[in-house]
């Protein structure tokens, strides 16, 4: 019921009419985008129009940028700012917006862009305090991309033992001892976490409930994250 709803879609005379508001204010990102009450004007015994009433005073948006073969992490940014001055643009300009990111497609980007993600995330709000300061908070930046096919493979031009730990890693997702390991303490941290927490992140919650559906993914997001850990560890030991 915290999503508006109209039944049918398409109405004919006469036809019983289910109207559903909705909330009248968006609490977090999973209650996003225009939210009030209906205005539903009838005669004699027959609906004429329902319109939507914004009362919304602050909105919630997921703002998808998806990224493509030609992406680069500076690219990225580009087209993630030019998504927000859209955004900024087709909202009415009394409303505040509570914004997540997210980055999305097939692109030799990926591990840049996990590796980085910390960085990705500053410039993203360095953008939207340029923009407009008052009017938008980033509220979560993700990384939903995928490498290209070829990029699923060891990595080429790593040092040997670089790409042996990349090969052991992405082998390791058919190791069951290693699986099931994984699972535990994956089990482990979420039952340590408050529950608010858990229930506001779908993440979370997918993770918990079918977390063999979430494991090459989240093999593949932390190998570049190791691997560039291991390479900054090593560029900053003394030689």
């Amino acid at each position: 019921v915290h999503e508006r709803s109209i039944l049918p879609e398409h109405r004919q005379a006469g036809q019983t009419v289910i109207a559903f508001p909705g909330n009248i204010q968006g609490r977090h990102i999973r209650e996003q985008g225009a939210r009030g009450a209906l205005l539903v004007t009838a005669q004699a015994d027959e609906i004429t129009d329902i319109q939507l009433l914004e009362v919304d005073v602050l909105r919630w948006q997921q703002l998808d940028v998806e990224l493509g073969q030609d992406d680069d992490m500076a690219s990225a940014l580009q087209a993630a700012g030019r998504a927000l001055e859209h955004l900024l643009a087709e909202t009415p300009a009394h409303l505040p917006l509570a914004v997540r990111v997210v980055f999305t497609g097939t692109t030799p980007a990926h591990e840049t862009l996990l590796a980085q993600d910390e960085q990705l995330r500053q410039e993203i709000i360095a953008q939207a305090v340029a923009q407009d300061a008052e009017r938008i908070w980033i509220e979560k930046v993700k990384v939903a991309t995928r490498p290209p096919q070829a990029a699923t493979s060891p990595s080429q031009g790593l040092p040997d033992a670089l790409a042996d730990l990349e090969s052991l890693v992405l082998s390791a997702q058919d190791d069951p001892e290693f699986i099931n390991d994984l699972i535990s303490d994956w089990q482990a941290i979420l039952e340590k976490l408050p529950d608010d927490v858990r229930r506001l992140s779908p993440e979370l919650k997918e993770l918990r409930q079918d977390p063999l559906s979430q494991l090459t993914a989240r093999v593949q997001q932390a190998l570049p994250l190791l691997v560039d850990r291991i390479e900054r560890v090593q560029s900053a030991s003394p030689r």
